[in-house]
């Protein structure tokens, strides 16, 4: 009988881990037995069955005479449920308030700083900071914030309250100081938008690149971390762990904070981009900060500043119509500076070409669509709880809505986004079950997780997997990790590993995974992580080569003239035909033009025009 259980439990174990990767992959599935195809809301359906009878197989494995459990003399205290990991090992799944490997550690609030409030949830005491304030809670949020956002397709919120669009995919400066800070080091937050598809006059915030505290942070569309252009891997600490002047983290409904000592904080994720800073005295002036984010002087009329200085006008209530001049305003931001992570070929669009300012679609059909976020206006429905986000960026939030639905944007990935800025902004709003009353898919979790609609944010990693009992940031929906698992952070998106099987983190407690090997200091030193345990070997780039850094690798590289590895560099005779090792003939009396590059014409020709705006606004 119990191996009968067992067989069901890993049957039906197999079955749901299939469905949930099938579903990942496609929008339709078809059903071996009858040839009929069903829909993602099928599926999930199908996944929530499977997630159900895995869940009482596992029960009834724990509960049987023969089960690790049993034998331990079911061991978990304080309420507290034993798992079965294998034969010989189990976990305990303990109650939001009880923490320890048998339930046995309380979770107790101890006392938080000024401005700050202290929840236990997912077996931790968290002090977080009170909306619109900043700091370390556990000391005190002494600072307040102000925050600028892009989100949806995208819809821009600017420090002061403008609010515009702009769909620009070329790389653009969201905001930076433009003149220096007093007390603090220069900044700069880049983005990248991407076309909804190759039809569409609407983009999605696709990349971002931080500048803060003297290193360089670029994260791209598949949420891969590059530090100084070098391929690097959450979570990250600059300089180091023990002493984080940044700190890059992975939060588990796939967000990336990244925060400096300074209270600067950015959130990313692909759709949405936030920026906090400190508003304070020094960072407030009409020409302190520049960007598509504006300024903050508690003006949104001046806030529309082309990169000349020029104020585009603003419509009175700063809730922008769709007009041309905003375009050309954000395009006057673009920027060449910025890691380039796209395949060859790939080009950029000014705004005033991707826009599109006819809509044509049901506007009756798409507010019926939103209407649940209209119900937040009066506090009701499923997003009821979010009126404390305020009814003017609940109203916002709602014509953001029905503009995207027209554009064709998913429905339920606009709830999703809704719903994650309520609970960033409200913090530990446990938003229930949304998604069965918005009729939407169930949230995907990867094997070894499950779902939960108040996710801990501050979940175990391979990097630090005993984190701190004490953690800072609220939760979000998200996956929770099974007991013995941890969150694998060098995986292009959230997956839970068992923790043996976890890579190695170097002497400032930056992670690498498995079976990695990568150069550093100047490529001076080789590491290797193999087994969970990191070797070094000392050696250093050929006297004809130098140390550079290659599609986000550092290596030794032949210096121009020579050729080899980067250890062994041997001098490169330019006289003979690479191919054919026979002197070379010069035909450049019969070939005098060399045809230049189409795609460096076109960009510089767009530069040109851009200049050409500038100064027709200037004069």
């Amino acid at each position: 009988m119990i191996a009968r259980k067992l067989w069901f439990f890993v049957s039906i174990s197999l079955a749901f881990a299939y469905a949930e990767n099938y579903i990942a992959e496609r929008q339709s599935f078809c059903d071996g037995s009858t040839l009929e195809c069903k829909s993602v809301n099928e599926i999930s359906e199908l996944i929530d069955f499977y997630r159900s009878e895995a869940a009482a197989a596992k029960s009834q494995l724990a509960q049987s005479n023969c089960s690790i459990c049993s034998l331990v003399g079911q061991p978990c205290l304080n309420g507290g449920t034993c798992v079965p990991l294998d034969t010989y090992r189990f976990a305990c799944a303990c109650p939001d308030n009880y923490t320890g490997n048998y339930c046995q550690i309380p979770v107790v609030c101890g006392r938080c700083g000024v401005n700050a409030n202290c929840t236990v949830k997912n077996h931790r005491a968290t002090c977080y900071c009170l909306p619109g304030y900043t700091g370390d809670p556990r000391v005190g949020c002494y600072m307040k914030k102000v925050t600028a956002c892009a989100t949806g397709d995208p819809h821009y919120r600017s420090f002061d309250k403008n609010y515009f669009d702009y769909q620009g995919t070329c790389p653009y400066i969201f905001t930076k100081n433009c003149k220096p800070i007093n007390g603090y080091q220069n900044f700069s937050v880049k983005a990248r938008n991407k076309q909804v598809s190759p039809t569409a006059h609407v983009s999605y915030i696709s990349e971002v690149e931080v500048n803060l505290r003297g290193i360089t942070i670029h994260i791209d569309e598949q949420m891969r971390l590059y530090v100084n252009g070098i391929r690097a891997y959450y979570n990250y600490y600059y300089p180091s762990y023990q002493n984080p002047q940044v700190s890059v983290l992975y939060k588990c409904n796939g967000e990336v904070k990244i925060t400096g000592v300074d209270n600067i904080e950015v959130v990313f994720k692909p759709w949405s981009l936030c920026v906090s800073i400190p508003d304070v005295a020094d960072f407030q002036g009409p020409d302190v900060l520049c960007g598509l984010a504006g300024n903050r002087d508690k003006n949104c009329q001046n806030d529309l500043t082309m990169s000349n200085g020029t104020i585009v006008p603003s419509d009175s209530d700063c809730h922008e119509s769709d007009r041309p001049d905003i375009e050309w305003f954000g395009d006057t931001w673009i920027t060449e500076d910025f890691l380039d992570t796209q395949p060859a070929g790939t080009y950029c669009e000014p705004g005033h070409i991707v826009s599109n300012r006819t809509i044509n679609c049901d506007l009756q059909q798409a507010r019926t669509a939103c209407s649940i976020l209209e119900q937040v206006m009066t506090g009701n429905g499923v997003f009821g709880i979010c009126i404390g986000l305020g009814n003017e960026t609940v109203v916002e939030l709602y014509d953001d809505c029905v503009y995207d639905v027209c554009y064709g944007a998913n429905r339920c990935s606009i709830l999703a986004a809704f719903a994650q800025l309520c609970q960033s902004d409200l913090p530990f709003t446990d938003l229930g079950n949304w998604r069965t009353s918005a009729q939407c898919p169930s949230y995907y979790c990867p094997p070894n997780s499950g779902y939960s609609s108040c996710a801990s944010s501050c979940q175990p990693t391979c990097g630090n997997p005993n984190s701190d009992n004490v953690c800072t940031d609220s939760c979000t929906e998200g996956c929770n990790c099974d007991p013995g698992y941890v969150v694998d952070t060098s995986a292009d998106t959230f997956r839970c590993i068992n923790i043996n099987d976890c890579g190695c983190s170097d002497s400032n407690n930056n992670y690498y995974p498995p079976n990695s090997t990568w150069l550093t200091n100047n490529c001076t030193q080789q590491l290797t992580c193999q087994n969970g345990s990191l070797t070094t070997t000392y050696h250093s780039c050929g006297p004809n080569a130098q140390c550079n850094v290659n599609l986000g690798v550092m290596a030794c590289q032949c210096l121009p003239g020579y050729t080899g590895n980067g250890y062994n560099c041997v001098d490169i005779n330019e006289c003979l035909d690479p191919i054919t090792r026979l002197f070379k003939v010069d035909y450049s009396s019969i070939v005098p033009v060399v045809p230049r590059n189409i795609r460096a014409i076109q960009v510089e020709l767009l530069f040109i025009r851009l200049d050409y705006l500038k100064s027709g606004y200037s004069s």
